[in-house]
């Protein structure tokens, strides 16, 4: 017999308040009509719409190391492309998460949330910047270049492509939770009847499996992204972050929320600014 829905939340409380804080992100950059064509004569209207777009909270490289815009790290995996998007990866957050939770703890899984929200970010960063760089480096190569600067102003060089390829959900999160939870208990990901074929007899097979079905099922997923979601789990269940305790997990979060605060205010200035000068104006004019 399954569990109750209400007994479930008050087990897991915290991954609750994620999947609400997921969805009113969704229903927030939804509202937001898309990145603030339309001007209003409302300024706070305006200011509520110029910071809550996909374009201006998803992981983009140029946009982090060109335009130090870090925040992005966190919000990347708030937001999500689609309704689809995100109610597949709630019910999936509902499922690893309240299991690790209970597992581990309130403390411990606080610190790990905030660690698979930002970590695997960063780790698909530094894997695009280092595509980013092989390339340029190859090129350079073919046309007999031996001066290595263009290589590093390639990295964060403005270019439509880049400028515009954003990567955005909570999936990289869900990969490193799956791979935390079948090593720290031997729970099955998938179905039972499954387990009779050889790959899925071993529960620490699944993410693997989960892996190249997510990006079969859905082409257009982020194979990286969730591959890096993986590695920091992998790392987490090693001990390779076990540096990364409470405080400076915490310390990280609260930078990154306040480079996120400025950001906004800063947006939303500009907006009022803006919104507000033709009026300005008007009353500066004799009559």
């Amino acid at each position: 017999m399954g569990v109750p829905l209400l007994y479930r939340v008050y087990q897991a409380p915290l991954t609750s308040c994620v999947c609400m804080l997921l969805a009113a992100v969704h229903f927030l950059v939804s509202s937001s009509g898309g990145g603030g064509a339309n001007t209003s004569s409302s300024s706070s209207s305006a200011s509520s719409s110029a910071f809550m777009t996909l374009p201006d909270l998803g992981l983009n490289l140029h946009r982090v190391l060109a335009h130090k815009q870090y925040y992005r790290l966190l919000t990347s995996s708030l937001v999500h492309a689609s309704l689809a998007h995100l109610v597949m990866n709630i019910c999936a957050l509902w499922s690893l998460g309240s299991s690790l939770e209970i597992t581990l703890g309130p403390v411990k899984y606080a610190t790990l949330l905030v660690q698979f929200s930002v970590l695997p970010s960063i780790l698909l960063l530094v894997v695009l910047a280092t595509q980013q760089a092989g390339q340029r480096a190859l090129a350079l190569r073919r046309s007999g270049t031996t001066d290595l600067l263009p290589l590093f102003h390639s990295v964060t060089a403005a270019t439509e492509e880049r400028d515009t390829s954003m990567t955005v959900g909570f999936s990289g999160a869900l990969f490193a939770m799956a791979v935390q939870l079948v090593h720290a208990g031997d729970i099955s990901l998938l179905p039972s009847h499954g387990r009779e074929i050889p790959i899925l007899s071993d529960p620490r097979t699944h993410p693997w499996v989960l892996l190249f079905a997510s990006k079969a099922l859905v082409p257009t997923s982020s194979f990286a992204g969730h591959l890096c979601g993986m590695a920091v789990g992998y790392a987490s269940v090693g001990g390779a972050i076990a540096w990364l305790d409470v405080y400076w997990t915490m310390t990280l979060f609260l930078w990154l929320v306040g480079a996120c605060a400025m950001q906004w205010g800063r947006t939303t200035g500009r907006v009022i600014v803006v919104t507000e000068s033709p009026s300005t104006d008007a009353m500066e004019q004799p009559p």
